[in-house]
């Protein structure tokens, strides 16, 4: 439209910033959380579901001791982390769906799936920050009772026997466990008949439900010698060349350049990626108390932290957030 004035007030208007004023304790390298969606809702006394994936567009780190280091990271966004995360939240959804069928009543109205991001969230070796603050670094108003990790409840307590020829064990007490995308499973007793799961590895769970990936195969000479005599093979045989290229299709080594390799993938075939991504970093000094950090995508919503600093104290966070969250 001819004439029209864009208002630069108006640009990203819609963006919301979360501040948290967090602690950090000198010792060179600490770690913590931050849980964009439980802070959206407080702030925005509307509920911003947990289990999406949510644009920061950037932000800045304000530090009053100076020459600090901050690196921000979010789980890796791929497509192993996302399948494990909608497995857990179908799962915990199908676990309520019969009982909210012929009890609708009972559903709660802030019903959603809030699963944590690291092992150590949950075993206390890192803290979550879930409440934002004001411009006097005091926490917002807010309901604790509201701010929980959802639950799962196993409907059988029997074990399978783990040992030939054991019988199976029934725990009186039903497994009630929390869950985290990215570590390994929490819980006492793990990996005998009375093990109890206090919070679950979705991602490790996800692998533990899929079959071996591994696709190399042993191939006999016999097999070998029948490919490479066979009639349309010998179309186009030149020679020995064919025979060797069959050769390095199926006796690749580790670390050996003379060997194609094709029949393995580059990435791991067990283990998928599940440590945090560095997304984007900031550092102040004394000259320049207050870093801007560029904008990333974050899984769950929640972001890690990472801190760099001989000195302890505190340092103001602000995240400019889209409170419109992404399917994963």
């Amino acid at each position: 439209m001819i004439g029209t004035i864009i208002d630069p007030v108006m640009i990203g208007s819609d963006m919301v910033q979360l501040k948290y004023t967090v602690q950090h304790d000198g010792n060179n390298w600490n770690y913590f959380v931050i849980n964009l969606p439980t802070g959206l809702t407080i702030q925005q006394r509307k509920m911003h579901r947990s289990c999406l994936e949510y644009k920061v567009n950037g932000g800045y780190v304000y530090d009053t001791n100076q020459n600090i280091k901050v690196k921000f990271g979010t789980a890796p966004d791929t497509w192993p982390v996302r399948s494990a995360i909608k497995r857990a939240r179908n799962t915990w959804l199908k676990m309520h769906r019969e009982l909210f069928a012929n009890n609708s009543a009972l559903k709660p109205k802030w019903h959603d799936f809030k699963m944590a991001l690291l092992q150590q969230q949950m075993n206390g070796d890192a803290i979550t920050y879930n409440v934002p603050e004001d411009i006097d670094d005091a926490n917002i108003h807010h309901e604790d009772k509201g701010i929980t990790w959802s639950v799962f409840t196993s409907e059988d307590s029997a074990r399978a026997p783990n040992v030939s020829g054991q019988t199976n064990l029934t725990i009186s007490d039903k497994d009630e466990f929390t869950s985290h995308l990215l570590g390994s499973h929490i819980g006492s007793n793990m990996g005998t008949l009375t093990q109890q799961f206090t919070s679950i590895g979705a991602l490790e769970s996800w692998i533990n439900s899929r079959p071996d990936l591994d696709p190399v195969t042993t191939i006999s000479d016999s097999e070998s010698d029948a490919i490479e005599s066979d009639p349309l093979n010998m179309l186009f045989n030149d020679g020995e060349a064919d025979n060797e290229i069959i050769e390095n299709f199926t006796n690749a080594v580790d670390g050996d350049g003379n060997q194609e390799g094709d029949v393995y993938p580059m990435y791991h075939l067990q283990r998928p990626m599940d440590t945090i991504m560095e997304r984007a970093a900031a550092f102040t000094t004394s000259a320049s108390p207050i870093s801007y950090f560029t904008g990333f995508n974050a899984l769950l919503g929640q972001v890690y932290v990472k801190i760099n600093s001989k000195i302890a104290g505190t340092i103001d966070l602000m995240f400019d957030v889209d409170p419109r969250g992404m399917t994963i």
